[in-house]
């Protein structure tokens, strides 16, 4: 007799709805997930509760108020979150809904049906998922392995640190740690192992996002005095000018302390923006504010804004070396070290889910194009911006002709992993390597 459980709003702890692990063909979660504390733990507590072969119907809310914060998944998050506990070909997610939707929604305002049905994938009501729990016999997994993503290593070693960068020394230390305990490889081998079901014990790849020239200067030495293959996944943009991205500029003009007009008047979106900028309070508040705008922006747009708050600042902005973008012949030095290569991050750093399926296509086949045209070299990997990827970005990587594609989802490479989807871990000043390492591989 098949067990059903139709899980709610309102359940706050999983366990008390079931008596044990494995117990239910099919669990319907609705809204449930949205309002969870703790979605990652609540959704293993989900899978968990599923025999094998078992069904996870969900829906998530793309836009939802609570008396917590403001609550919500957008269609390539959903994909990851139920991408860290199930298999991604066993994965199904479709957005549904439009604006005036979930405006409805959020007022409590009725619909007709043919106004529900309207259907706008960029602004969706709801998110539907469905997700199968492997049979027991394709759960027995074999070693897995693991994917480091840095962004910037900063030298010398005690200058302050950019977010999201490590220091020179440690890096060092990590790369020492690789080589003494781990089995470094090349990010292409470890999917190639993966596929086979042939991943061997302790296997971590090395990654870095962005292309800033650290990577260069400062990165590739260390790798190369210590052995340890790398990708560097760089944007196809600004081959030929010297550029730093978006949000440096965004911070260097209203974090760096230099005199700034006490308001800021930009135009967003078809309106007039007015931000007070005369204190280091409001400054922070109106980068926080920009830095959010900027997120979702259609690259066309943003580099628009960015011009206009470059000319409203009245500062001298030229790049700076330790931000700036590495130019061609920089990337052309770079791929030609001993076990280093070279993957696309995009044209323009553009957030692929927020684009139509015609702007994520050309954003994903022009960088390879143009990074192979310029360079004279092969373009077969390719990283997420921000890690953002749906069914259908992953889908569009694939029909681009990529052999692979990362995120930023700190989960474990195991045998079978979706070639397009694999997972990687963030490396910041913050992280103990040798302690994640050992989570994720079970060493």
């Amino acid at each position: 007799m098949a067990a059903w459980l139709d899980l709610l709003e309102g359940v706050s702890e999983p366990s008390r709805v079931w008596p044990a692990a494995g117990g239910f063909d099919a669990i319907v979660a609705a809204g449930w997930l949205t309002e969870a504390q703790d979605p990652p733990a609540a959704l293993a507590a989900l899978e968990q509760a599923l025999r094998p072969g078992g069904v996870l119907l969900a829906v998530l809310q793309a836009f939802a108020l609570s008396d917590r914060a403001a609550l919500g998944f957008t269609q390539g998050g959903a994909w990851r979150l139920f991408a860290s506990r199930f298999r991604p070909e066993l994965i199904e997610v479709e957005a549904r809904g439009s604006v005036r939707s979930a405006a409805a929604s959020l007022m409590g305002v009725p619909l007709a049906d043919e106004a529900l049905a309207v259907e706008d994938e960029l602004h969706a009501h709801a998110i539907g998922v469905r997700a199968v729990r492997p049979e027991a016999a394709s759960q027995a997994l074999e070693a897995r392995g693991a994917i480091l993503a840095y962004h910037r290593v900063v030298d010398p070693s005690d200058a302050p640190l950019p977010p999201g960068a490590v220091s020179r020394a440690s890096f060092e230390r990590h790369m020492r740690l690789l080589k003494q305990r781990f089995q470094p490889i090349d990010l292409g081998e470890l999917a190639v192992a993966a596929r086979s079901g042939r991943i061997a014990c302790g296997s971590v790849a090395v990654s870095f996002d962005d292309g800033t020239l650290d990577a260069l200067l400062v990165a590739s030495p260390v790798l190369e005095r210590w052995e340890i293959p790398a990708t560097f996944f760089v944007t196809s943009g600004h081959l030929d000018e010297a550029a730093e991205m978006w949000w440096d500029t965004l911070e260097r003009v209203l974090l760096g302390g230099d005199p700034l007009p006490g308001r800021l008047e930009l135009h967003l979106g078809g309106q007039e923006l007015v931000l007070p900028t005369a204190g280091a309070g409001e400054r922070r508040l109106a980068y926080e504010r920009l830095k959010a705008e900027l997120l979702f922006m259609p690259p066309g747009a943003r580099d628009a804004l960015v011009r206009e708050l470059r000319r409203w600042s009245g500062l001298e902005l030229a790049p700076r070396a330790s931000h700036r973008l590495m130019r061609a012949g920089e990337l052309a030095l770079l791929s030609g070290r001993a076990g280093h290569r070279l993957g696309s991050h995009s044209a323009s750093h553009a957030m692929l889910t927020r684009l139509s399926d015609v702007e994520a296509r050309q954003e994903i086949e022009a960088s390879r194009e143009r990074l192979e045209e310029r360079l004279g070299i092969a373009i077969d990997r390719f990283a997420y911006p921000y890690g953002e990827f749906s069914g259908e970005t992953a889908r569009l990587v694939r029909q681009a002709g990529y052999a692979l594609a990362v995120g930023v989802e700190a989960q474990p490479v195991r045998s079978g992993a979706d070639a397009y989807t694999l997972p990687r871990l963030e490396v910041d000043a913050g992280t103990d390597l040798e302690a994640r390492l050992a989570e994720l591989l079970g060493a």
